[in-house]
């Protein structure tokens, strides 16, 4: 919907992960979701996203820097919490990360935790079937096409 307001996602004006480019992106998607609560690009307190580190699906802990940053942060009326910001590389200009519930646990990146990207026109999940990072010795990125495309969360046994 934001695509036939404002066109497609390359021509408008993303140049890059820069906050700018953030601003840019919500912008253009925010009148069209429920948004509960927006938390702009510091959400260092929590209120619309988890403000620690995440877990991996192998157990370490991925430190990222996503409660501050480049990431505009909001909440929706779901409950699912999201940050987005503009890309650097070349096939796609935006990534978004979803937690499916917000602050609630696990916090693992594979199992309430997703990555997508637009590429080609729409948002896309970011993985495949030859993406060896979706399963449980390794970091869980990925896990969105397996989940959307199997439907299913096989991988986590």
């Amino acid at each position: 919907m934001a695509e036939e307001e404002y066109g497609e996602v390359p021509g408008w004006g993303i140049t890059g992960p820069d906050v700018q480019s953030a601003n840019l992106i919500f912008n253009n998607i925010k009148p069209f979701l429920k948004i509960a609560l927006d938390c702009g690009f510091d959400d260092s307190k929590g209120r619309c996203m988890y403000p620690k580190n995440y877990k991996m699906l192998n157990g370490q802990t991925y430190i990222g820097n996503h409660a501050i940053g480049n990431y505009y942060k909001f909440l929706l009326l779901n409950g699912s919490g999201i940050w987005c910001r503009g890309d650097a590389a070349v096939y796609w200009s935006m990534v978004c990360y979803i937690d499916v519930n917000g602050k609630s646990q696990p916090n693992t990146i594979g199992k309430d935790l997703f990555d997508f990207h637009y590429s080609n026109g729409s948002i896309v999940p970011v993985g495949g079937p030859k993406d060896k990072r979706c399963n449980k010795n390794d970091s869980g990125w990925g896990c969105a096409w397996q989940v959307l495309h199997n439907q299913n969360m096989n991988y986590l046994h």
